[in-house]
């Protein structure tokens, strides 16, 4: 995977994530973003090999209640390079 693949990926990645910067922060909620980054990567992308966290685990309730929501992504290059891990932190409204 190229810089310039990763570029627009992080590009593609912000703009799904937009439209949930000042939704409520729920598992159903963290289940549609992994959905949506999921669809986004093998539809898109043609990236088979991924991974999304967005639960519990990165979303603790003391950044919860400042309206912070984190994501997590990892890529498989597919070209041996390895995995590409990327943090994408929304900040909306507490």
């Amino acid at each position: 995977m190229q810089p310039a693949d990763l570029k627009v990926i992080q590009t593609k990645v912000k703009s799904v994530l937009r439209q949930y910067v000042f939704g409520l922060s729920y598992p159903d909620t963290w289940k549609e973003i992994r959905d949506e980054l999921g669809g986004l990567f093998v539809n898109d992308r043609r990236i088979y090999d991924w991974m999304v966290v967005c639960d519990k685990t990165n979303n603790f309730s003391g950044t919860l209640r400042q309206g912070i929501l984190y994501v997590d992504v990892a890529l498989n290059g597919n070209d041996g390079s390895g995995f590409y891990y990327m943090t994408f932190r929304l900040k909306g409204l507490p």
